[in-house]
């Protein structure tokens, strides 16, 4: 007696179940065509510079809109070799990112006042995300940058796969620290080798 009503609910649910497959079939084809068609703007690997940093158009983020157009050469060149380098990759959908970034404005004056530094959040937003890039920069006392046709995950080892990820250069240019995801002690790591990089008297 009861495998006729468990018989009709199955019955019922077939149809939900085939069309939740295909919604999740088209949500993850939609995915992926987004994701070529944004990779097919940016150049290939062949054209971008082997060495790192690859000479990669960014776009700045002033008061809520595009304030300069530069490259990840010109930008880095500045301060790599010259002073400790603090780099960090971000997408505005990335939750960990959010922490991260918040963690770190609140600490910055202070990091600030005591080491000399360069401070680079690049993000690899995509371009239809560009005034989200923009809201979210201007909530931050640093100016942020915006790989918009996602170069760099083509050309940085590992497809910068996961982010948050942050490098941090000494100033001779080596890298010195690296790290994958968000976890709570890894800013106060941070704040011990930026103080021993380079304190200010």
């Amino acid at each position: 007696m009861h495998n006729k009503p468990s018989n009709v609910f199955k019955q019922r649910n077939k149809p939900r179940f085939a069309l939740a497959l295909l919604v999740l079939g088209f949500s993850v084809s939609l995915g992926l065509a987004q994701q070529h068609y944004y990779r097919s703007k940016a150049r290939p690997r062949t054209e971008i510079d082997t060495l790192f940093p690859y000479n990669i158009q960014l776009t700045a983020s002033g008061l809520g809109e595009d304030t300069l157009a530069t490259t990840s050469t010109a930008l880095l060149g500045k301060n790599l070799g010259k002073r400790p380098t603090v780099m960090i990759f971000w997408l505005t959908t990335c939750a960990p990112c959010k922490l991260e970034l918040d963690a770190m404005s609140k600490k910055m004056e202070g990091w600030n006042e005591h080491a000399d530094f360069a401070f680079v959040p690049i993000s690899l937003d995509f371009e239809r995300r560009r005034d989200q890039f923009h809201a979210r920069a201007a909530t931050y006392p640093w100016r942020s940058y915006l790989d918009e046709k996602r170069e760099f995950p083509i050309a940085m080892p590992g497809g910068l796969n996961g982010v948050p990820q942050m490098f941090v250069f000494d100033e001779d240019g080596k890298q010195v620290f690296y790290r994958r995801k968000y976890r709570s002690g890894d800013l106060e790591e941070l704040e011990k080798l930026l103080l021993r990089l380079s304190p200010k008297s």
